[in-house]
């Protein structure tokens, strides 16, 4: 059987085609895990409500005890993720130095959560607020109604210091 010159054009040119395909998938791939390296030393909290990824509140704080504090859109539920916060027109960042008694308070805090990180169980509350805590290479993801207690005092701890005002509004 004899395929003539235009089946095998034809043929070629999807070949081509689904290669173009396939490197534009494993770039696009590649692209995306090298912007969603995770971060290193840097402490990140984020509140924001079930069901929707605007009205998300980042907090960022770096070694030197630097917050800084951003009211947005999220972009992915990935908390290391460098992509995380959308950075659009209507992103409301402030960044201050944070006291020593404050820096000294979120690590002790953060360090019980981490030790009683057992208790952590996610609670699914429609209507509610979800907390993402990144901190020494690892995740938790929690609503802000759980039991941990340490969890709670962070966030209002967060919210006291936070250069922007934090709203944890309720739907009706």
């Amino acid at each position: 059987m004899r395929i003539n010159f235009g089946k095998k054009l034809i043929l070629f040119m999807w070949i081509v085609i689904i290669i173009f395909i396939i490197i534009y998938i494993v770039i696009n791939n590649l692209n995306e895990n090298i912007n969603n390296v995770e971060q290193s030393d840097n402490i990140i909290i984020a509140i924001y409500p079930t069901g929707t990824d605007s009205e998300t509140y980042y907090f960022d704080i770096n070694v030197d005890g630097k917050l800084t504090a951003i009211f947005g859109t999220r972009k992915t539920d990935n908390i290391g993720s460098k992509n995380f916060i959308s950075y659009t027109s209507d992103v409301e960042e402030k960044v201050v130095n944070l006291y020593q008694k404050d820096i000294v308070h979120i690590l002790k805090l953060l360090k019980e959560i981490e030790n009683n990180k057992d208790s952590l169980n996610y609670k699914i509350v429609y209507d509610s607020w979800d907390i993402a805590i990144y901190y020494n290479r690892k995740s938790y993801k929690i609503n802000y109604y759980t039991d941990n207690a340490y969890v709670k005092e962070l966030i209002n701890l967060l919210i006291d210091i936070s250069p922007i005002h934090v709203d944890l509004h309720g739907w009706s």
